[in-house]
């Protein structure tokens, strides 16, 4: 009986140690994922008020540097539709300068022209992503950019979460001259 009960015991405080061993990394994990959670934060960047006549200067602040797992929230506080596009190897190219300033007055017509089509048509194509109650959206799944609001009207918002280090470039899709850069530490 005696020999019973101890096995019985045995038994019990083995499933106990599994247990443990088997709870204990996720509760590590979860702890780890909780800290890193408290320590990120949400940043908010402005499309200021006459952000089509300015260039660097339209996002406020600009530059800005954050840390890894923070949040950028854009809000278009400017009177005329705007994006937040990361410039990628699909948006940008070393050879070819953001600065039109040697451009003539038709070209920079037909360019804004052209990025207005383009953006107009790959909103069209993807649909309301906008959230209707609280006026903000999320990525754009048909972008090559990491991160791209699509139109932004005066008043929407927009987020991304910066989950990796480096130094990250954006820019308007209506008004190119339109930049911005966050750098990721």
């Amino acid at each position: 009986m005696k020999t019973k009960i101890l096995r019985e015991s045995t038994i019990v405080k083995t499933l106990f140690a599994v247990g443990l061993l088997v709870l204990l990394p996720g509760v590590i994990d979860n702890a780890a994922i909780l800290a890193s959670a408290q320590n990120s934060k949400t940043i908010q960047i402005s499309i200021v008020s006459d952000a089509t006549r300015l260039t660097n200067t339209a996002y406020q602040p600009n530059p800005i540097n954050i840390g890894v797992g923070d949040t950028i929230e854009w809000t278009n506080d400017d009177t005329s539709p705007h994006t937040v596009t990361e410039k990628n190897r699909s948006t940008s190219n070393d050879d070819d300068s953001d600065d039109k300033s040697n451009s003539g007055i038709v070209e920079k017509i037909v360019d804004e022209i052209i990025t207005n089509i383009v953006v107009n048509i790959r909103n069209n194509m993807g649909g309301s992503r906008g959230d209707d109650d609280n006026n903000s959206f999320q990525e754009n799944s048909l972008s090559l950019a990491q991160f791209d609001s699509g139109i932004m009207q005066t008043g929407q918002t927009f987020r991304h979460t910066f989950n990796n280090p480096g130094t990250f470039e954006y820019y308007c899709a209506v008004h190119p001259s339109m930049v911005g850069e966050i750098v990721v530490s």
